[in-house]
């Protein structure tokens, strides 16, 4: 279907073009971003967006009593003798308005699924590759500086060539877009921050029909990117905000798919190898240290005072 068509990953470099606020074409920047194969990406896309629906969009207050929240309440009538069937409460299940056997049951309802951070990243880098058809890259965006709505309008206009843009749902990813509150429910859509209403961009464009407004650091696992990304029909990015996508989800060295521990790691062998020391001099010097803590402290203030004489004469 139309859904399957639209996710199918396209891994090969693409050639996306870049325009200025006129809509004039000034370069080229290319695509590469990690994807999935095509036999896999439909598949994959749609368990993460399954599984971050239900832990985000679904409205789980909705809750009916079932039978341990009532009381158990008088017995109907006696156990033999009526002609009737034995029951024991008006509250069983099987009574007009009585308990609620397969109702919403708050949080009950949610299960503790979860989606591994490598996948979610891998979604979200398919997604955006196979847009690449419906991307432009806009320079000078970053330097918005007046709340214009008219004037965001004119350059969404002339960067996909005139199309009915209050038909096509668009994202438009910048650095200095400050978006509102993700929404939490399929009926609760927020309200903006205050940051939200300080930030030029994202005033001009917040009265917009059908568009949304985030930060490259909002295409993450832990934001609402799969769901943006899958809706989004039209794809306005800032020159710059393409830069920290490409670097995040790059095919080669995507920083975007490594554990926080992993880049620690990496960062500290990094500083290891641009800062050389040698540990045995280290545990030498340790050594003529006083054994005692007293004597260390008052080793450690001599040391103090004989720096500050130096640093005076």
């Amino acid at each position: 279907g139309r859904g399957r068509r639209g996710v199918a990953a396209r891994a090969m470099p693409q050639r996306i073009p870049v325009v200025d606020l006129e809509g004039k074409q000034v370069g080229e920047e290319i695509l590469h971003l990690k994807a999935y194969s095509n036999q896999t990406a439909n598949y994959v896309v749609h368990q993460v967006y399954r599984t971050w629906k239900r832990l985000n969009l679904i409205d789980y207050n909705r809750w009916t009593k079932r039978r341990q929240d009532f009381k158990a309440g008088p017995k109907p009538w006696k156990q033999k003798g009526s002609g009737r069937a034995r029951h024991g409460s008006r509250r069983s299940p099987i009574w007009h308005c009585g308990a609620s056997v397969f109702g919403p049951y708050g949080l009950n309802n949610k299960r503790p699924i979860s989606t591994p951070p490598y996948i979610h990243s891998g979604a979200i880098s398919t997604i955006l590759q196979s847009k690449w058809r419906r991307m432009k890259l806009v320079v000078g965006l970053e330097d918005w500086t007046e709340p214009r709505r008219g004037r965001l309008e004119s350059v969404l206009q002339a960067a996909f060539d005139g199309e009915d843009m209050e038909a096509q749902q668009k994202l438009l990813i910048a650095r200095n877009a400050f978006p509102g509150e993700e929404r939490k429910a399929e009926n609760d859509y927020g309200f903006p921050t205050r940051e939200s209403y300080d930030n030029v961009l994202y005033a001009s464009g917040r009265t917009i029909p059908k568009l949304a407004i985030r930060r490259p650091r909002d295409i993450d696992r832990k934001s609402d990117a799969v769901h943006q990304l899958l809706m989004a029909r039209r794809l306005l990015i800032s020159r710059e905000a393409f830069f920290d996508l490409k670097a995040k989800f790059a095919e080669d060295g995507g920083w975007g798919f490594t554990g926080w521990h992993t880049m620690y790691v990496q960062a500290i062998q990094k500083l290891a190898k641009e800062y050389p020391t040698d540990r045995k001099l280290q545990w030498a010097e340790a050594r003529k240290l006083p054994p005692g803590l007293e004597e260390r402290i008052q080793w450690a203030e001599d040391k103090r005072a004989e720096l500050a004489a130096m640093e005076a004469e």
